[in-house]
């Protein structure tokens, strides 16, 4: 709760075109500050076309989360690009990009109640 938050909104974000979106990683490296000398994701090239579902698997630890995250951008990578239509992710605001994207994670969250409850 203490910490600075580190990506923030330029201060003049372009918008994003109308109409549909690439997202594009190349070369894509991420290490968390507090382990810089293990990257969570090395190197990690990938484009996602307009209008397609993209499933990420794995096993545990291999940056499946962190992906999510940097794709939100709720981090910016720690060397590599990230793009929107071949805008850099860090020119766009935070929450343009977000509304663009659908996410599930993988934790699953139920309360100590009914199944009922739980839906609800």
């Amino acid at each position: 709760m203490h910490e600075q938050e580190t990506v923030r909104d330029p201060e003049q974000p372009l918008e994003i075109p109308p109409g549909r979106v690439t997202i594009s990683l190349t070369s894509v490296t991420y290490a968390y500050p507090s382990r810089l000398d293990q990257p969570a994701l090395t190197d990690l090239h990938l484009k996602i076309l307009p209008g397609t579902m993209v499933g990420i698997v794995g096993e545990s630890g291999h940056g499946k989360s962190t992906l999510a995250r940097l794709l939100m951008r709720f981090y910016d990578p720690t060397s590599g690009f990230l793009a929107l239509n071949g805008i850099d992710y860090r020119s766009l605001r935070l929450a343009d990009i977000r509304r663009l994207i659908a996410y599930v994670p993988q934790e699953v969250e139920l309360l100590d109640d009914t199944i009922e409850a739980n839906i609800r």
